[in-house]
């Protein structure tokens, strides 16, 4: 078992960012996994020392932490469309023994002692069908000849939503203000000042008015 002080955080910050700015978890899913799940996998299984580890890191409450990191496997890790090794939260280069682990940790999140009510069955069978596929050499190796890596897909958007989209799969730091529905949320999750931009319409009528107004200050 591993702790939060020795393993790399990258994959539970992207955990914990798109948990609290969940609309970029559409682009997180064309993005390649960021380093550093196996952490994610142990919070999730719920593993006490890695979490409450994690926690003191990312100056996060262990319940949020623990809650971000199975949103992430459930929303951006098992999606129905992933591959074998993305579904064992893995890159292709990982070793059997890596994706070993990670499958026993994914079935173990989905075990009914931690999932009493059943809901993520659907995780299971996913996990256990990636795994019979790459679980011995010579299964591997004819997925890998039958599912080539498929060229990583470029997010929408403006050029300011990618950048929260990238930040978000990439790790970025949860310790920036993040901006949801209500405004901007700081590191406590508090709300902070709401800036919102004005609309199309008010902009046209703002400029009316002004147009009204010079027009009869001509006059007079």
């Amino acid at each position: 078992m591993t702790t939060a002080g020795t393993q790399d955080m990258d994959g539970l910050r992207a955990a914990v960012y798109l948990f609290h700015l969940q609309a970029g978890v559409r682009a997180a899913r064309s993005l390649p996994l960021p380093g550093g799940l196996s952490l994610v996998l142990e919070v999730a299984a719920g593993e006490t020392a890695a979490t409450e580890a994690a926690a003191a890191r990312l100056e996060r409450p262990a319940e949020v932490v623990r809650q971000a990191a199975e949103f992430y496997l459930e929303h951006v890790v098992l999606t129905a469309d992933a591959d074998a090794f993305r579904t064992l939260a893995a890159a292709r280069a990982a070793s059997d023994q890596e994706l070993r682990r990670n499958m026993a940790m994914l079935l173990r999140w989905a075990h009914p002692d931690v999932d009493p009510n059943g809901e993520r069955a659907v995780f299971a069978g996913r996990v256990t069908r990636a795994w019979e596929a790459l679980k011995t050499p010579e299964r591997r190796s004819a997925y890998e000849a039958a599912n080539p890596p498929k060229a990583q897909k470029r997010s929408g958007g403006s050029s300011s939503g990618k950048a929260r989209s990238m930040r978000a799969s990439a790790g970025a730091s949860p310790d920036v203000g993040l901006k949801t529905s209500a405004g901007v949320v700081g590191e406590s999750g508090a709300p902070g000042k709401i800036t919102k931009k004005p609309s199309r319409a008010r902009v046209l009528i703002g400029q009316a008015l002004r147009f009204l107004v010079g027009a009869r200050r001509t006059q007079r």
